[in-house]
């Protein structure tokens, strides 16, 4: 029977999001730096750190989520294809100051690009299951196992970065960001900073307002206070996704000091 005949079921397949939440996810990359700390190693490899024989079982999908989470770096592809953890993941597996721990991995809790969607449309005050999965189905297109097995997975998530612990009147402010689709008002409709001079900071992605057509910017507030914005984050390729970190890379120098600087800037203040 064709696919096209009367009674063939097109089989859905659901947007890519991580199989395993993100305590699961740490956990992983835990057993990971504790054998090969950063030290890039074979996929396969990595897989039978868990007990995998093969990138063809469970252990290949944990090694996309936690790529997906950025605890994990992944570059090459085939035999060729190598991982390594993160400095996010040594964060916060490491980090001496819960504040930063905490920061961190609420920042990989938004990394997967369905989090941040589902984060932007929602807040912390996500409605039922049967409404989720509506929403998931019809206008995302998931699966009805796919939506049921995200959602159990995004919850867990959520709740494990306690992302749910937000104030009130940041999932009010959310109700005014334009839902996933429809274009972004316009800045103007929202409080500038000047009318509220002491906003809440929290650690999560803040999507602010944009030009109407342009994907509006996601702005990271840091542990230190400082607020990092950036735009055009939208369908990006792998091959712009490396071109991105190249330049960040590149532009480090002239944005973070050394210490030696840093202990001279010290001095003169």
């Amino acid at each position: 029977m064709s696919e096209s005949e009367p009674g063939k079921r097109r089989l859905t397949r659901s947007p890519n999001y991580p199989s395993i939440d993100l305590a699961r996810a740490i956990d992983r990359v835990r057993s990971l730096y504790s054998s090969e700390r950063q030290h890039a190693m074979p996929a396969l490899q990595a897989v039978r750190h868990w007990g995998y024989s093969s990138l063809n079982s469970p252990g290949g999908g944990q090694l996309a989520a936690l790529t997906r989470f950025g605890l994990l770096d992944d570059e090459g592809s085939k035999d060729e294809r190598k991982v390594r953890v993160t400095d996010l993941a040594v964060k916060i597996l490491e980090h001496p100051d819960p504040e930063e721990r905490e920061a961190a991995t609420r920042s990989a809790a938004l990394l997967p690009s369905v989090h941040r969607d589902m984060w932007n449309k929602y807040g912390p005050a996500l409605p039922s299951e049967d409404n989720l999965r509506w929403f998931l189905t019809r206008e995302r297109g998931f699966s009805q196992n796919g939506a049921t097995d995200f959602i159990r997975e995004y919850r867990a998530t959520i709740d494990f970065a306690n992302l749910n612990d937000q104030l009130p009147e940041t999932a009010a402010a959310r109700a005014e960001t334009p839902e996933i689709g429809s274009e972004p008002g316009s800045a103007t409709d929202r409080p500038s900073a000047s009318q509220d001079p002491s906003p809440p900071v929290t650690n999560a992605p803040i999507a602010s307002g944009a030009p109407s057509g342009q994907v509006p910017p996601i702005s990271f507030p840091l542990a230190s206070g400082k607020l990092v914005s950036v735009t055009g984050l939208s369908d990006l390729t792998e091959s712009d996704w490396a071109q991105f970190i190249a330049v960040l890379t590149a532009l480090k120098p002239s944005l973070v000091p050394s210490p030696g600087e840093a202990r001279d800037t010290a001095r003169q203040g």
